[in-house]
């Protein structure tokens, strides 16, 4: 099934699910060997190579086309014709509102002064995996994403449909390969996963109540407000917290450039949207 329908409890339980991975963590904490345990590397990648995979493609690769095909279909539900405009506004500020996600993930990182895993970059803060936030993220917002798409289009055919079903098979194949191999090749420890899990499905279920909540959708000036408020907190946050003289850069000027064009199509389709809702009114 491509989409996904919240009921009231189960968006209330998947909310208390981030608080639940960090009160675990901070119960084994207290635990003589799991606490160690929490901080270790399956391998040091700067040494070792890692086993063996049944997918022949290396790490970055095979992320970057799982992001991919994710992409395609998302774009291949935006094109269905009833509710575009709604589709490109939607996707567009699903997109922000990720990126907002990841840069405060980096602000977050360096005060927790967790180094493990991070390889030979020795200095870099490694406390949140990026990974686990993005996909876990994804897996849950796609198919809410899905159904608004079909509900406003409920006769697309199978013929159209078959091809984004394959494309989503084809991530979730591929994202948990990503996740796996997030652990299994030493990127990231599991008090890493689980912090950067509780982030993605954190930000998910606040992102759910603003834009998927199935009773009424909030007013255009009112998610934008709360999406401009969120970024301006996201960016300050990581310029005062991360070591950037020490660590680099970890929110790059490609990052702000992308953030800043997401932006512009986001205003623009917010604009058109109220136009024509105005144009209907006045109908």
């Amino acid at each position: 099934m491509l989409s996904l329908r919240y009921g009231r409890q189960f968006r209330l339980a998947l909310a208390t699910v981030p608080l639940l991975l960090v009160l675990l963590t901070l119960a084994l904490d207290r635990h003589p060997t799991m606490g160690t345990n929490l901080d270790t590397c399956y391998i040091r990648r700067e040494l070792e190579k890692p086993a063996p995979t049944f997918i022949p493609m290396r790490d970055g690769p095979l992320h970057n086309y799982s992001v991919l095909v994710m992409w395609i279909s998302m774009f291949l539900l935006a094109l269905l014709p009833n509710g575009r405009l709604k589709a490109v506004y939607l996707l567009t500020y699903t997109s922000i509102w990720f990126h907002i996600t990841y840069i405060l993930l980096a602000a977050l990182k360096a005060p927790l002064y967790d180094f493990a895993c991070a390889g030979r970059h020795q200095f870099f803060p490694n406390g949140i995996s990026g990974h686990y936030c993005y996909f876990i993220f994804v897996a849950l917002t796609t198919p809410r994403f899905a159904r608004t798409r079909l509900r406003l289009n409920p006769n697309t055919s199978r013929l159209y449909l078959a091809p984004i079903a394959l494309l989503l098979t084809l991530f979730t194949v591929g994202g948990t390969a990503t996740l796996y191999r997030t652990f299994f090749h030493g990127y990231h420890s599991p008090r890493q996963i689980a912090l950067g899990a509780a982030l993605g499905i954190f930000s998910h279920s606040v992102l759910d109540f603003f834009q998927f909540e199935d009773d009424a959708e909030p007013p255009i000036t009112v998610s934008l407000s709360v999406l401009f408020a969120s970024s301006l907190n996201a960016l300050t946050s990581y310029y005062f917290l991360w070591p950037h003289v020490i660590a680099g850069a970890a929110i790059t000027a490609g990052h702000l450039r992308f953030h800043a064009a997401l932006w512009l199509v986001l205003l623009a389709a917010a604009y058109l949207r109220q136009s024509a809702d105005r144009k209907v009114a006045t109908d």
